[in-house]
């Protein structure tokens, strides 16, 4: 079984709203949803831009399965409610319904520091009237000792926050390489700049085409530890809150070889450089685009 979680999308709405309407009693009901497929598109879009809210596709061996989601929110009192719909009956399983739970918890109580998560039924209410009790954190430290589970990605960074923001690359000659990239579709963002805290000269440049983005650096000394090799260096992501990014990436294996700084290169954001053996150097860069809900 490999489950992946990933946006989604519009036929992934329709399933659901399809199957919401066939069983009007348990259906899946969006919170303010008109019963079209115009509707649906409204509050998902306004779902993903709330900062009380996550909600995912769920993939299971490359065909959707359902959705799973966060809500209610609370970033004062750090607790929320989560859930999970099929998008057929015949899809769930207690394997599939296990590594949804186990990673939703990881998320909530290690990434995004929550102190109380509650599940809830969708569309549905317990026979008995009961609420589902919430889980604590300092339960789920002791419930996730014994257990393993294979890993899913709720993070940041496959999340709204983690774009991509640029590919380093180093190269012998800054603007020899900008007339070069331009034949190839690269337009340069600004002029050249200096780092003066890496001692690099920089140049950003986007492509017309896709709206990718890379960053053209050389070293002043070639010597450099920086300066391994020539040609592509490192990938930067963008993140709400560099802090916690530092320490969810440390957590899978990466050192960090440069502490959160603000850099003037990009008008005092905040950057850091991490390692991984599998990956090489990764930057992060905090920025605003967010919002502050975490």
């Amino acid at each position: 079984m490999a489950v992946s979680l990933r946006m989604i999308s519009e036929d992934d709405l329709k399933i659901i709203m399809n199957r919401s309407r066939s069983e009007p009693e348990t259906g899946f009901r969006p919170e303010n949803s008109a019963f079209t497929l115009g509707g649906w598109k409204r509050w998902l879009a306004a779902a993903e831009g709330s900062d009380r809210s996550r909600y995912w596709a769920i993939d299971e061996d490359n065909t959707f399965t359902g959705i799973i989601y966060l809500k209610d929110i609370d970033w004062i009192h750090r607790c929320a409610s989560w859930g999970y719909y099929m998008a057929e009956t015949e899809q769930y399983s207690s394997d599939l319904a296990y590594i949804l739970e186990m990673n939703l918890y990881d998320y909530c109580f290690d990434e995004l520091e929550l102190e109380e998560v509650r599940y809830e039924t969708p569309g549905a209410k317990d026979p008995s009237g009961k609420e589902h009790p919430p889980l604590l954190n300092t339960q789920w430290e002791d419930l996730k000792k014994d257990r393993k589970h294979e890993r899913i990605e709720f993070s940041m960074f496959f999340d709204r926050g983690g774009r991509p923001h640029h590919v380093g690359l180093e190269v012998a000659d800054i603007a020899a390489s900008i007339d070069s990239f331009r034949r190839l579709g690269w337009v340069p963002e600004g002029e050249i700049i200096y780092d003066g805290f890496r001692k690099v000269k920089l140049a950003f440049l986007r492509n017309r085409y896709t709206e990718g983005r890379l960053k053209l650096f050389c070293p002043d000394n070639k010597n450099d530890p920086a300066s391994r090799c020539m040609g592509p260096y490192h990938m930067c992501y963008e993140v709400r809150d560099i802090g916690k990014a530092v320490r969810l990436l440390e957590r899978r294996d990466y050192v960090l070889t440069s502490p959160p700084r603000s850099s003037e290169v990009f008008e005092g954001h905040k950057e850091a450089f991490l390692y991984n053996k599998n990956v090489g150097p990764v930057e992060i860069l905090e920025t605003d685009r967010f919002g502050n809900d975490c």
